[in-house]
């Protein structure tokens, strides 16, 4: 039942990015910064509907109990296609690009623009909602660096998602003091995320 919740807020979300990225509901405009930051919505509105798909077929995977990487499983079957080394790499390059996004706004403060928060409210929230967006940021940028590299060495096996991340992070010097911090900035975006639907200025 969580697995079919998670793919129904995942699919949501990805309507929401559509919702941002074709009727321009933040009003970014048509000029060239306005169109990319369009773009880079509509990615990761792709990106989430994927995600959302691929959460909604795991509870049969889970039901067989087939084992195995979702992640590790889609790239094998992308660099088995004509040009899947670049496609594979152009999805790394698209989950850098939002992560990078994510790090801006996390780092600038620009996500205060579009939050119709009480002054003292913003001030007390938006340091968790700036760690949150960094955290993540960080965190997404290193599954695109693990795609990245599955992409150039044509080995699926080195793909890695969230949970590869959050290993790789776990078995560092400081692993556990690390791990526990993106956990920590993870659950800080999840509430960022709460923030925004209850504040956020639409139009």
């Amino acid at each position: 039942m969580a697995v079919i919740i998670i793919a129904v807020g995942l699919i949501a979300f990805a309507g929401w990015r559509a919702v941002q990225a074709v009727l321009d509901a933040d009003d970014h405009g048509t000029s060239p910064r306005g169109l990319v930051v369009r773009i880079a919505l509509a990615v990761s509105g792709l990106t989430h509907l994927l995600l959302g798909f691929y959460a909604a077929t795991l509870v049969t995977r889970l039901a067989s109990a087939s084992g195995g990487s979702g992640s590790q499983d889609t790239a094998a079957w992308m660099l088995q296609q004509p040009f899947g080394r670049y496609a594979l790499a152009a999805v790394a390059l698209a989950i850098a690009g939002g992560a990078i996004a994510q790090l801006w706004k996390g780092m600038t403060g620009s996500f205060r623009e579009p939050l119709a928060i009480p002054g003292a409210w913003m001030d007390r929230l938006a340091p968790l909602c700036g760690f949150g967006l960094v955290a993540r940021g960080l965190v997404f940028l290193l599954i695109a660096v693990f795609c990245l590299y599955a992409a150039f060495t044509i080995d699926p096996d080195e793909v890695g998602g969230l949970e590869s991340a959050l290993q790789w992070l776990r078995k560092q010097s400081y692993g556990t003091a690390f791990y526990a911090l993106a956990a920590a900035g993870l659950l800080a975006f999840g509430l960022y995320g709460y923030i925004e639907a209850a504040w956020r200025r639409v139009g």
